[in-house]
């Protein structure tokens, strides 16, 4: 069950980063967080009482957040409370199994003499839920001029990590998005090539 709690900076940077990841982990903290130790600490498990984040079996070292006393390591990934705390619905636990499992070894190394696996199929043309934050941004970044990292973060409340987030969120869902620097110099954002069409309104 989880919390309503009052996000601190830190914790909005850790669930961010954590957002924009393949395997949506937290730990380790990126280079823009100075919290260590006990200060980290608590942050983390405030986060983890709340709901927001969820305990998963670490990969290796620097993932691991608390180590049992098997020495069995434990790190945190961002939670589907999670994500809609930050302004990101759609994605949850099942898309950090999916890059957990993408990332890890095979089991079986493949010989010279198995077939070559066929070619997927074109992925099919994301859709978003309308009426959502990430719909709106998809929207103003369709605009033939795109958004600037300002215009975006203004409009849907967000702070400016946040909305970096969602932008490499929108990334993984297949949108080719590309950023030019603005009159201002500041980052514009567009959909390159096809427009997404009244299905991201």
């Amino acid at each position: 069950m989880t919390q309503k709690i009052k996000l601190t900076d830190l914790q909005l940077v850790l669930l961010s980063a954590a957002a924009a990841r393949p395997d949506f982990m937290l730990l380790p903290p990126p280079e823009s967080v100075r919290a260590k130790g006990k200060t980290l600490e608590r942050a983390l498990a405030r986060l983890l009482d709340a709901g927001l984040v969820e305990e998963v079996t670490a990969r290796h070292d620097a993932e691991a957040w608390r180590v049992t006393e098997d020495g069995v390591s434990f790190g945190l990934r961002i939670a589907s409370a999670g994500m809609d705390a930050i302004g990101l619905p759609g994605s949850s636990a099942e898309d950090g199994d999916a890059a957990l499992d993408a990332t890890a070894e095979p089991d079986v190394a493949p010989t010279s003499g198995e077939p070559a696996p066929a070619d997927e199929p074109a992925p099919a043309k994301p859709h978003f839920r309308p009426g959502t934050k990430q719909a709106r941004l998809v929207e103003m970044i369709s605009a033939p001029d795109g958004a600037g990292i300002d215009a975006l973060s203004e409009t849907l409340g967000w702070q400016v990590h946040t909305t970096r987030a969602a932008l490499t969120g929108v990334r993984k869902k297949g949108l080719a998005v590309e950023s030019a620097k603005g009159a201002d110099g500041k980052a514009v954002y567009r959909i390159a090539g096809e427009e997404v069409g009244s299905d991201a309104a």
